[in-house]
């Protein structure tokens, strides 16, 4: 008798919130997947770490002045004049990448696959979560596009109430996104980052 069930389906997804919650709370160091050199009080470098870190990516940021910053510098064969530096982990580099760029360097894929969707919900904050997650759970071709990182403006709240998955209340931080994600892709719910949605052009006429 297995009281879990199968393994895929709870014991598993809960070792892994909690190993990941116990990361981010005790502050323990992360292996860096992506390393970015960037300038002191630079907007660029501050919007790639905010990206990076509301994405729950391990990364590490260097400044373009330090010894570390000038190491990464000089092994990816670049002079410094175009900052900020991203070196991911497979030794690809990017310089002063867009979001798209690095999400693609990362997954491989920003475009959705090309299909006839039931229903297209641009955003993944909570109130977009839940719908990707309700609508293909009822069996719908849900299609999900969000433009920057999965949870939306509660990715930086400090205390969120009443958040999809969580019953009994708060939750901090940016990381409870991923559980209804999580429920989104199990329901087979596709869903694509750094994919703003756009209206068509008005027609300019004759």
């Amino acid at each position: 008798m297995r009281p879990w069930g199968h393994p895929e389906e709870r014991p598993y997804p809960l070792i892994g919130e909690l190993l990941s919650a116990w990361v981010k709370t005790t502050g323990r160091a992360r292996l860096a997947a992506i390393r970015v050199v960037g300038r002191r009080r630079s907007p660029r470098s501050h919007q790639l770490r905010n990206l990076l870190e509301r994405n729950g990516v391990a990364y590490g940021f260097y400044f373009d002045d330090s010894a570390e910053g000038r190491q990464l510098l000089r092994e990816a064969h670049q002079d410094g004049t175009r900052l900020p530096v991203v070196v991911m982990w497979d030794g690809r580099v990017l310089v002063d990448p867009s979001v798209a760029e690095i999400v693609g360097a990362a997954s491989g894929e920003t475009r959705p696959e090309p299909a006839v969707y039931d229903v297209a919900i641009v955003g993944a904050g909570p109130a977009g979560l839940a719908a990707a997650t309700y609508g293909a759970s009822e069996g719908l071709h849900t299609l999900q596009l969000e433009r920057e990182a999965v949870g939306g403006q509660a990715g930086t709240s400090s205390l969120i109430r009443n958040y999809l998955g969580f019953p009994r209340g708060s939750a901090a931080g940016s990381w409870p996104a991923g559980r209804p994600s999580r429920r989104g892709c199990s329901a087979r719910a596709s869903s694509s980052t750094s994919r703003p949605a756009c209206t068509p052009a008005e027609p300019t006429g004759s």
